[in-house]
């Protein structure tokens, strides 16, 4: 039974939100992940602080400071956190130190209080590395705030359930609100004029989902994939979701291996593998006519996914296997790790009957 994260079961438990402007702003390319995950400790703790002082009472601010939060967290409780060695903690926080995301205030003899600060947004001239989270959130509330007004238009975008997601669907007006008899003929006319644009919103959905991961599938792929979601926004953002969670399973699957990280890393990148990102294209045609030579298929959206990844894998196996020069037993391990077929058919053996791709 997969445990995948899909629009039914969001995650609810608590989780450290990582701010992106660490990676994206060339400034703090000198941070390490421990150090990126350190400076995330820190700013959930400062929250803590704030919140803790909500009566304004004093008891987590400085008064040197004019009433900055602080924050108490030695090295040992970091690096029982982490996993790492105190002596790394303290590198790390120096790092932070220098970087101008903390400030150390010595109390006492072995205490220091810690100040946190926001990193710099990377300028408009830098290239972005994580595109889909280039956002700030004060300025995605006023977008919100614009949709709102928007009644006369009554232009809801489809901001549902994914990855590149930066707003939510707070704007979408409910039918129950007014009666169909109750309603003035300039409300109706006004629902027919919406009707007649439904087709040039798809169009600007679509345009607008060809423009977000240009960059990471390539045109001609999309291309493709518009043409097999006949040019429906729903079965296209569909289809891009799948590729990306084919490809997400085989990651992860490769992490679990004793290959090196930076390995994976870049046999599963489609920026870094130019084979499987030029390959994506082909794939979708050779898909298309696998289903078609198939015929009566009972699970097409379960077959989709399954061809996806048995690309995704063997792409990354080979690309591991050609550039890198990997032990016998690392070889051994990737293919145990991407042999779907053979998992899929001892859990069907276990279990008495065939597995539902």
């Amino acid at each position: 039974m997969n445990n995948y994260i899909t629009k039914l079961n969001l995650p609810h438990r608590s989780y450290l939100p990582v701010q992106t402007d660490l990676f994206n702003n060339p400034n703090y390319d000198n941070l390490d992940c421990t150090t990126i995950m350190l400076y995330t400790l820190y700013t959930e703790r400062v929250a803590c602080s704030i919140y803790n002082d909500k009566n304004n009472n004093g008891s987590w601010t400085d008064s040197d400071k004019h009433g900055t939060p602080y924050i108490y967290f030695t090295n040992k409780e970091a690096a029982n956190v982490l996993r790492v060695s105190e002596r790394k903690i303290s590198t790390s926080r120096k790092l932070l130190e220098n970087s101008g995301l903390i400030e150390q205030k010595r109390v006492g003899l072995k205490e220091y209080r810690i100040f946190v600060m926001l990193p710099e947004e990377p300028k408009q001239n830098v290239e972005i590395k994580i595109k889909h989270k280039n956002f700030d959130l004060a300025k995605v509330n006023s977008i919100q705030e614009d949709f709102a007004s928007l009644d006369s238009k009554n232009c809801v975008p489809d901001m549902q359930n994914d990855h590149t997601s930066t707003l939510s669907n707070n704007s979408i007006t409910r039918e129950t609100e007014v009666t169909r008899e109750t309603r003035t003929d300039t409300q109706i006319s006004t629902d027919i004029a919406k009707n007649d644009n439904n087709s040039d919103l798809e169009q600007l959905r679509l345009a607008g989902l060809k423009e977000t991961y240009k960059d990471s599938l390539g045109t001609r792929a999309l291309l493709r994939i518009d043409q097999i979601a006949n040019h429906t926004y729903d079965k296209a953002k569909w289809l891009v979701d799948t590729i990306f969670k084919a490809k997400n399973e085989v990651s992860t699957r490769l992490f679990k291996t004793v290959v090196s990280p930076h390995y994976v890393n870049a046999a599963t990148r489609l920026e870094d593998n130019d084979k499987m990102f030029g390959g994506l294209e082909s794939m979708l045609l050779k898909l298309i006519e696998f289903i078609y030579r198939k015929g009566n298929v009972r699970n097409v959206k379960g077959l989709i996914y399954t061809y996806m990844r048995g690309y995704f894998a063997n792409n990354a196996s080979q690309f591991l296997v050609q550039n890198y020069d990997l032990s016998a037993s690392e070889i051994h391990q990737i293919n145990c790790v991407l042999d779907f077929e053979n998992k899929e058919k001892k859990m069907s053996r276990l279990q008495g009957s065939s597995v539902a791709v």
